[in-house]
């Protein structure tokens, strides 16, 4: 009775931790990808090989499940779990129930339900409703150990059941009730986590092959999400989830890709329409035909033979694209493949995908063989007097696929490439010969790049220039403007020996210390010139300040200062910074007349072909201050006699 409640007890707790989890992403052991400059190679989630499948696991420490389809459920192809490696070959587990069956009649291994229906009758589990016989020939021979109740005497003892397709996945133990691991493979080494056994797609619990303890009645289960609990051999509501091992041999691989067929074909994208999940993978085994596949050297095209009613099928990390060949010699242009719905989507090479044939017999197993490419030699032969950089690509190449690295030249001092340089290099169409082409990059450096088009290319440079002297400089002097003239904006030059520099315009101010001197200019050495000779310029002197003298005012106010000793040559200002008069036009006989007090310069005024002289500075000083005084006479008063009138 106790015996029976605790069965109880374990499938409510079954029934009741079923829940359901999103498949995570990322794999363990990912392959790395490659970047290019158009393609990328597809991840690892969407294209791998038989290291990529052996990373995967199905433990506590893994974060993604990889799964393979294999087999049938039902109409559609059977998803496996990968659990991981066991030997050479990997370990699978089912991701949906074969059926729901009672364990049997006791809970020992060898004698269950389950291993008497390991034959290819009719709905037995080696049947074609669940494989083709070239599916079983795929699948290894595996013998597993078990600990079953010994009849004959209590407890248990190991019990081997030899070389089954299929076998069913183990707990640790007979005393395992409870935890959350089970185990696969010969060895029963291989953990899948139970709590993760929901993530996909296992929600009944199932049968594992180890009894409860020594019980005979009694077999442990796993229920998803949840851990090892146990259940009567006679419960038939039980699911059946076995596990195989898989044969593998190094040159298979595996695509997130169907099988091609006409109802499987064009452009599929990753993660689209459940038409290339991630870590769920067609394998692809070698084929044993004659059909080839083989890319150009450049990568542009694929020429395929002896692949009638196959698929070439084109993969890169936007998704794949499946083309039927309806004829035993073809040839397929990269802009064919249209990665997408937008025309841009049209590849322009093979460079960075994964290319190869295949097609599916009717066992539902899949044969396949990768492209090939054309190789090619590339010989560049350099002439005098350019050096090959050290990081860029060697000049004698063969066997290469696809673009070549670069390989840059620069040219040796005293030389350099002119703008038609590429036009004097022998055999070139456009720069360029069977897709190799010459660029200049600059005056000192050229690179040799692009795909080959053509088995073998040969370029033979041309020789870059000398570098002759650059003309000397015929720099002037504007002596009004103060400035030097002549100056080109694209040539550097430099002055008595100094730092060269580019002149933002053709004129430069004269430096304070260069009057009175000569002065040394050249052009410096350039990308395509040698240094010019010098240029020697005299700069003279500023004329010497005037020999001029002022008088001040008389009185105050009259503005009759005047200076003495002007010419026509002077010119003259009351600010130093304020603008400047022609002695000329005031003076008369060397004098400046009607002059008011204050300071007044005067200097030599500048020509075409003199500076403006030095200035001499004249004060007039304030005439005697203006006093005005009333002067009043005093009237003088005349006689005057007074008449006196008589009236009558």
């Amino acid at each position: 009775m106790g015996k029976k409640n605790l069965i109880k007890k374990g499938l409510v707790i079954i029934l009741s931790a079923a829940m359901v989890l999103g498949i995570m992403p990322g794999i363990d052991g990912n392959l790395n990808t490659v970047q290019a400059a158009e393609n990328t190679y597809p991840e690892s989630a969407y294209w791998t090989d038989v290291d990529g499948l052996k990373g995967f696991s199905f433990s506590d420490t893994s974060t993604t499940v990889g799964k393979i389809r294999f087999g049938l459920n039902e109409n559609d192809a059977r998803l496996w779990a990968i659990c991981g490696a066991d030997g050479d070959n990997l370990a699978l587990l089912s991701t949906s129930e074969f059926a729901r069956a009672a364990y049997g009649s006791t809970s020992e291994y060898s004698l269950s339900k389950f291993v008497t229906k390991l034959t290819t009758n009719s709905d037995d589990y080696l049947s074609t409703s669940y494989f083709s016989s070239t599916e079983l020939g795929k699948m290894a021979d595996v013998t597993v150990s078990t600990n079953e109740p010994n009849t004959s005497s209590a407890g248990n003892h190991s019990v081997s059941v030899e070389n089954k397709k299929l076998y069913l996945p183990n707990s640790q133990d007979q005393s395992s009730n409870g935890q959350t691991t089970i185990y696969v493979g010969s060895s029963n080494d291989i953990a899948i986590d139970v709590t993760k056994l929901n993530e996909v797609g296992l929600r009944n619990y199932f049968w594992l092959r180890s009894p409860y303890d020594d019980f005979s009645d009694v077999a442990l289960v796993a229920c998803p999400g949840d851990g090892v609990r146990d259940g009567l051999v006679f419960d038939r509501d039980v699911s059946v989830v076995p596990a195989f091992n898989l044969n593998l041999s190094s040159d298979i691989f595996a695509s997130a890709a169907e099988a091609a067929s006409s109802s499987y074909s064009g452009f599929k994208a990753n993660d689209t329409d459940n038409t290339m999940t991630a870590n769920t993978y067609t394998l692809r085994y070698p084929s044993s035909g004659t059909e080839t596949a083989v890319i150009s050297a450049d990568g542009t095209t694929v020429t395929v033979t002896g692949a009638d009613g196959k698929y070439l099928m084109v993969q890169n990390s936007t998704g794949v694209y499946a083309l039927a060949i309806d004829d035993n010699d073809k040839t397929v242009n990269a802009s064919d493949i249209v990665m997408g719905s937008d025309a841009l989507a049209a590849l322009t090479n093979f460079n960075n995908c994964k290319v190869w044939l295949e097609s599916t017999d009717a066992g539902r197993i899949t044969t396949a063989k990768m492209a090939t490419q054309e190789t090619a030699d590339v010989t560049i032969t350099p002439a005098s007097n350019m050096t090959k950089t050290s990081e860029s690509g060697a000049e004698n190449l063969t066997g290469i696929t696809g673009a070549m690295k670069d390989v840059v030249y620069e040219a040796n001092s005293g030389y350099y490439f002119p703008d038609d340089y590429v036009s004097k290099i022998s055999g070139l169409t456009d720069g360029a010969i069977n897709g190799i082409k010459v660029t200049r990059d600059s005056a000192t450096q050229i690179t040799v790049s692009g795909a080959p088009t053509a088995k073998s290319t040969t370029i033979t440079l041309a020789a870059p220039t000398e570098k002759v002297a650059a003309s000397t400089p015929t720099i002037e002097i504007d002596y009004v403007h103060e400035t030097l003239t002549g100056f080109d904006t694209a040539t550097k030059y430099s002055i008595n020996g100094g730092d060269a520099f580019t002149p933002t315009s053709s004129t430069i101010l004269i430096g304070d210390t260069y009057y009175g001197t000569t002065i040394k200019i050249k052009k410096t050495e350039s990308d395509t010139a040698l240094a010019s000779a010098e240029q020697s310029l005299d700069i003279p002197a500023r004329p010497v300040a005037p020999a001029v003298t002022g008088t001040d005012e008389t009185v105050d106010g009259k503005n009759d200062g005047t200076i003495t000793g002007v010419d026509d040559t002077m010119e003259y200002s009351m600010s130093m910074n304020g603008s400047w008069k022609e002695c000329s036009i005031d003076a008369v006989d060397g004098t400046i007349s009607k002059l008011g007090d204050g300071k007044y310069y005067v200097r030599k005024a500048a020509t075409t072909t003199s500076f403006v002289g030095k200035i001499t500075t004249v004060t007039i000083g304030k005439g005697v201050p203006v006093k005005k005084v009333l002067s009043v006479t005093a009237p003088t008063f005349d006689t005057v006699t007074e008449l006196s009138l008589i009236h009558i």
